[in-house]
């Protein structure tokens, strides 16, 4: 029970793909965090390096993982191909979760400073 992906999908996953690739090779080779968010602080400065291949691997997984969707469609059926994807979206949540925890500062904590040096009336950028 295949399903034909028209054109336009496959060629949209592999321009996705393409994309985390340039972001991983970003992140990871030039360490920046910047292309994660704006927000985002390291609770050790030291973790830098650690932090970028970690993402950087992440990045060039779900890359692949993008790319083999129209590849998948030749062996497996849509169920799961959806599986698969299911798979992905848990194990992504769960490596964003366990990043920001070991080594990312929670946001409540730099919203906290952030209105603090709004009442004392400090101007912040």
């Amino acid at each position: 029970m295949d399903i034909e992906f028209p054109v336009w999908f496959i060629l949209s996953t592999y321009l996705i793909g393409l994309t985390f690739i340039y972001l991983g090779y970003r992140i990871c080779a030039k360490q920046q965090l910047s292309l994660i968010g704006s927000g985002v602080k390291l609770k050790n400065a030291e973790k830098l390096n650690t932090v970028c291949k970690l993402t950087g691997i992440y990045s060039v997984v779900l890359e692949t993982l993008v790319m083999a969707i129209p590849m998948f469609n030749l062996f497996f059926n849509l169920f799961i191909i959806m599986f698969i994807v299911g798979i992905t979206i848990i194990a992504s949540t769960i490596f964003w979760f366990a990043l920001q925890k070991i080594y990312f500062v929670p946001f409540t904590s730099i919203l906290t400073k952030v209105t603090k040096d709004v009442r004392k009336g400090e101007c912040v950028k």
